[in-house]
Formats: structure tokens, C-alpha cells, sequence
């Protein structure tokens, strides 16, 4: 397979040459490869002799070549006459879809982009959402979305769709082969989008993988992220972007709505015991059946548990709780009247209607932040140290590891409304989150504006 051939061996000019004229068509390239062959075939026979001297420089030679084609590919798409620009989203679990929604959105209202959406199971962890699940969660949000990959379907071809943007939120062992960021770069352009808002310290998993130096663009959610993707940069320029995280741009749009009582969400975390990266936050195997206990007890409130997509996986890799465990756990919260699961995303709605939050999740400590109400970070003596904006939004949320804490915190901040941290919170979350004026979904849209060379601003489309 093609994709295996680049993940294994030395990158070739000739095969980048290749793979762009079946993305573009040879009519389309017929008069530019004559101008190209000489110098693509003098870059590689210098590569050639740069390798053989210089052996341990072969790392760097194959990001030179990788660049190189990038340049290429930024030359064919010079000249696209203001055609609409063919965007794909993968989608390898709806909980992860809120970091596209806003530029999806954005993309749809508009005349200079086809937005296509692909959803398929990911490839490195249990899937808790089979098929119809995925389906029926576009279904609600009316979005038109081809399945790919389940119940052991071969893969489509992503060439067929012609797309010329490639959109990735997870690393490449999420993926399958074929659609592998390594693979795709050759023959459109890629972007990167962290799912989450990085906080953990885990900097050469978050920064310094082959899917980061290989997309043509990451967009960095803060200042901190633009750093730590420029510091560990191995091409000779750098492919990261400022933005701003586009989740965010959802609390702008919504507006608190009615519930009949307090909501509080239950968000347990996946990163239970040393499973890689061994950050060890989670703490759902140490409350999970009390749990039980307190939601039933307190039919004066609403819960929603919302599980990390990762935590069935964990939870069998542990050897906790096997997949029919957690299957058996599920049920029984369905039992309870009060109880609502909630795995899939479009979750913002839901963060500006609750009333307080209790995780040892990651990215939603910071994520949380701007719906302006309390959460309790259930703190393991023995978890990794999150990184330096991590530990400092912690100490502005309410911190626990008992279930006396969690009752506690649901009498005082919940039943009592009593929330001393409430201004100093509000105060820190611009700052730390790094939340601009102009919404990260429109910086993005306008970046690709002015990389596609569009004539159409799409401010003025909106």
C-alpha cells in the first residue's frame, strides 16, 4: 500500500509528482510538468548525494523533501480561478465534533467552500458509538455525513472526492491507512486541530509527532501552543498558525435556557492507571459505584454523565470493568430517572445550561471555564503534572478526592449558590484561554481565504 511505502522509506520526487497528477488530472498539469521535471529531478539527485554523505541527517532530508512538495502542491493551487474550495472533515468520533462545528458551519453558509463530512470508527481504542449512533447524531444536526469503515467496509478512496483540504483532530493511530495525514499531505493540503485544549505535559506526544511536521498547517489555540509547535518545528519553516481554539466560539452563540432543576455534569476522565501516556487523572474506577449511590439519592437533581470517548478502552485495558461491564454500568444509569448519558459532542448547549461541573478530565477544565459556573476537579495525590497553564487553571476551579468532597461541593456551590471563586475564575479565563475578539472559526476561514488566493472575503458572504 502507497501509504505504508512513505511511513517506511525515504520520500522520492518523482512518486510526489505522481500522486499530484492523479489529485489534479494531467491536463491540468501538462504544461507545468515540463517546466517542473528539471528542477524536481536536480532537487532529487541532490538529495541523493546529501543522503549518502550525511547519514544522520536523514530525518531532515526527508521534511526537505516533504516541504518541497508542499511548495508544489502551493503552485497548482495558485492558479484555481476562484473555484469552490472541496474541504473534508474526519470525524472518528462524534464527541469530537464540536472542534469543527463552528467551521463547518461557517464553510456551509458560504459559496467558497464544499464542506464534506467523513466518519468512520477510530482505529487504536474501543468504539462506544457503533454506526447508527454516528449516523443518527448528523442526522439531528442535519448534516449529510458518509459512513466509511464500519462493520469491516473496505475504505473509500479519499483521492475520489478530489478534496484539496483535509481536516485531522486526532493523531495518525486514530486513523486508518488510507487516511493517514503522512499519506494525505502528498496530494492535498492537511490542517490540524488539537481536539482538545492542551493542558497535560506531555509535550513531545502534543507538539512532536510525524502528523504535526507533515499536515500543512496546525492551528495553535494559544499563544503557549504556537510556541511549543515552532520550538519543536523540524521543517525549515514553520507550519503552525494562530487562532484561538474554535470550541469556544459556540459560548458567543448560546444563551442560557429554563431546566427544571440543577444539572450537573459527570465527566470522568480515561487515564486511569498506566495506560500510555501514563498521566493517571482518572478517578472513575474509585467512585464510579458511589456514584450510583448519590444520583439515585438525589432525584432533586438532573445529572448528565458524559464519559471520555477513551474510558470504555481504559477501562478493559485495566482490567476494571471488560466491555460488557461497562455495558452493564450504562444500564444500570439508564435505570435512574435523573440520569441522562451523553457521549456524543454538540455538548456546548448543554455547559451553558448546567449548573456545576465534576471531572478529572483535561480539556475540560479549561473548556469549562467561560460557561462561568463552578467545577470540582477530583485531584489524585498520584496524577502527572499537567503543564504550566494546566496547574494554574486548576487552582482557580474547586478541588476534591472523596465523595464527602463531592457532596459537599453539590450543598455549597449547587443547593447554596455559594461560589467565592466566581470573580477571580471569571477574571483569569480571557487571559489564560487566550480568547480573541474575532471567533477562531472566521481567523481559520480567513486564513484559508488567503491561502487559496479567494476573491470573495468571507465576511462579506456573511
Amino acid at each position: 500500500m502507497i501509504a505504508k511505502v512513505f511511513l517506511e522509506m525515504p520520500y522520492n520526487q518523482t512518486i510526489y509528482l505522481g500522486i499530484v497528477m492523479i489529485r489534479f488530472g494531467k491536463s491540468v498539469l501538462e504544461t507545468k510538468i515540463a517546466l517542473l521535471e528539471l528542477e524536481i529531478n536536480t532537487a532529487r539527485n541532490e538529495a541523493l548525494s546529501y543522503h549518502t554523505h550525511n547519514i544522520e541527517h536523514r530525518e531532515q532530508l526527508r521534511l526537505d523533501m516533504w516541504e518541497g512538495n508542499q511548495k508544489l502542491l502551493d503552485r497548482l493551487y495558485s492558479n484555481r480561478n476562484n473555484e469552490p474550495v472541496r474541504v473534508v472533515f474526519l470525524i472518528a468520533d462524534t464527541s469530537l465534533w464540536d472542534v469543527y462545528a463552528s467551521i463547518h458551519e461557517l464553510m456551509r453558509d458560504s459559496k467558497a467552500f464544499i464542506p464534506i463530512t467523513i466518519a468512520f470508527p477510530r482505529q487504536d481504542i474501543i468504539a462506544d458509538k457503533d454506526r447508527d449512533e454516528t449516523k443518527d447524531f448528523f442526522n439531528s444536526l442535519g448534516i449529510k455525513v458518509r459512513l466509511e469503515g464500519y462493520d469491516g467496509t473496505p475504505y473509500s478512496a479519499l483521492e475520489d472526492l478530489r478534496p484539496d483540504i483535509i481536516f485531522y483532530t486526532l493523531g495518525s493511530v486514530a486513523y486508518p491507512d488510507e487516511y493517514k495525514i503522512e499519506y494525505t499531505s502528498l496530494f492535498c493540503r492537511t490542517c490540524y486541530l488539537s481536539y482538545g485544549f492542551l493542558l497535560a505535559k506531555v509535550e513531545e506526544y502534543q507538539f512532536d509527532q510525524s502528523f504535526h511536521h507533515a499536515a500543512w498547517t496546525v492551528y495553535a489555540s494559544t499563544n503557549h501552543e504556537l510556541e511549543r509547535y515552532r520550538h519543536y518545528q523540524k521543517r525549515r519553516s514553520s507550519n503552525a498558525v494562530l487562532t484561538g481554539y474554535p470550541k469556544f466560539d459556540q459560548f458567543k452563540q448560546l444563551k442560557r435556557q429554563p431546566v427544571e432543576k440543577p444539572v450537573i455534569i459527570w465527566a470522568p476522565h480515561w487515564t486511569i492507571g498506566l495506560i500510555y501516556p501514563a498521566l493517571n487523572y482518572g478517578t472513575f474506577d474509585q467512585i464510579c459505584n458511589d456514584m450510583l449511590v448519590l444520583m439515585r439519592e438525589r432525584s432533586d437533581l438532573q445529572f448528565i454523565f458524559k464519559p471520555h470517548p477513551n474510558l470504555a478502552y481504559a477501562l478493559n485495558s485495566t482490567n476494571f470493568m471488560d466491555e460488557k461491564a461497562y455495558l452493564i454500568y450504562l444500564d444500570m444509569l439508564e435505570t435512574i430517572e435523573n440520569v441522562e448519558i451523553w457521549k456524543h459532542g454538540n455538548y456546548f448547549q448543554l455547559f451553558v445550561d448546567s449548573s456545576a461541573m465534576i471531572t478529572d478530565s483535561v480539556s475540560f477544565l479549561a473548556e469549562y471555564l467561560p460557561s462561568k459556573q463552578p467545577l470540582l476537579f477530583m485531584d489524585r495525590e498520584d496524577r502527572a503534572e499537567m503543564s504550566e497553564v494546566g496547574e494554574q487553571i486548576i487552582q482557580h476551579h474547586y478541588r476534591g478526592r472523596t465523595m464527602e468532597d463531592i457532596q459537599q461541593f453539590i450543598e455549597q456551590r449547587v443547593i447554596e449558590g455559594d461560589d467565592p471563586r466566581r470573580e477571580d475564575r471569571l477574571n483569569c479565563t480571557k487571559k489564560l484561554l487566550n480568547i480573541q475578539e474575532e471567533p477562531s472559526s472566521e481567523a481559520i476561514i480567513n486564513h484559508l481565504h488567503h491561502s487559496f488566493a479567494l476573491v470573495d472575503a468571507s465576511a462579506k458572504e456573511r
